[in-house]
């Protein structure tokens, strides 16, 4: 602290301090919690791919949380960094200020701004034309709320620049609350589609799981494509061994399988509860072709 600062500054400086501290834990709570919805909205789609309910699977919080990171992939990235520009100004960010040209940069973006708020109708309108479309063009739906959730707040700062008297705290807010909803539902869509394509893919590459042999005192109703059992005779405890196996994920003792040649549509998930009548062995997965 310099001498030379007045009584009053230092003062202000440290009554401010707990109100900062105070909004960096209440967005990190914010941040923390979306991350757990979104890795709750990711995982619950990929095993119910495989017909398992992820919140019977014991999961814990900061699993689903770091699975939301699954969620950030490049298409999301792009959009919701789209919609962050057009939410706020970059130029005003404290690291770009430190870079080269920034006032041209600034007035560039200001240009660019008021060309897009004064066009704010042809995204709107772009994106209710999604929401028509393209369920019937691809599988992903979650661009459209994106492309009208940008649009809307295009219409609030063309109102805000222009000064349309219709604007007041209501209607602002109201389109606010539309606006983060909006993205809530994109960000809830492409969790929801990545957690399917990536079950998907994991589908088709089955073999590639972890591998896992079965061996039980009585004979259990396991069977599916690339599945074999053996008995080993009456003379072994562990009588049967089961082959063909793949393995999901394990939790609490329990184990979900599936078998090597398993598809969505005919072969099942098997479910076994670690006992004293059974031993289960885990082996590599097979390798990808190079």
């Amino acid at each position: 602290m310099s001498c030379s600062d007045p009584p009053a500054r230092t003062a202000a400086r440290a009554a401010s301090l707990p109100t900062v501290l105070g909004a960096a834990v209440t967005q990190a709570s914010l941040i923390t919690a979306l991350m757990f919805y979104l890795g709750a909205v990711y995982l619950a789609n990929y095993y119910a791919y495989f017909r398992l309910d992820v919140f019977t699977l014991g999961i814990g919080y900061a699993e689903l949380a770091i699975q939301s990171l699954r969620v950030v992939n490049r298409p999301l990235v792009v959009g919701l960094a789209m919609a962050f520009l057009v939410l706020r100004n970059p130029t005003t960010l404290p690291l770009a200020r430190r870079i080269p040209h920034a006032d041209r940069l600034a007035a560039a973006w200001s240009r660019l701004l008021a060309l897009l708020t004064r066009g704010h109708l042809l995204v709107v309108a772009a994106g209710v034309a999604l929401f028509a479309v393209l369920p019937s063009v691809v599988r992903y739906d979650w661009p459209a709320p994106l492309v009208l959730a940008v649009g809307i707040q295009l219409a609030r700062l063309d109102a805000r620049r222009t000064g349309f008297a219709g604007t007041g705290p209501r209607r602002a807010d109201a389109r606010t609350l539309a606006v983060v909803l909006l993205l809530l539902w994109s960000g809830t869509s492409a969790a929801a589609q990545m957690g399917n394509d990536d079950a998907r893919g994991l589908g088709h590459h089955v073999v590639r799981l972890t591998g896992v042999t079965v061996f039980t005192t009585e004979r259990y109703s396991i069977a599916g494509p690339g599945v074999a059992v053996q008995d080993l005779g009456p003379a072994v405890h562990f009588r049967y061994r089961y082959t063909g196996l793949r393995r999901l994920i394990d939790r609490s003792g329990r184990y979900y399988l599936i078998p090597v040649g398993w598809t969505h549509e005919k072969a099942a998930t098997y479910i076994l509860q670690d006992g004293d009548d059974l031993r289960v062995e885990l082996t590599p997965g097979a390798l990808p072709q190079s």
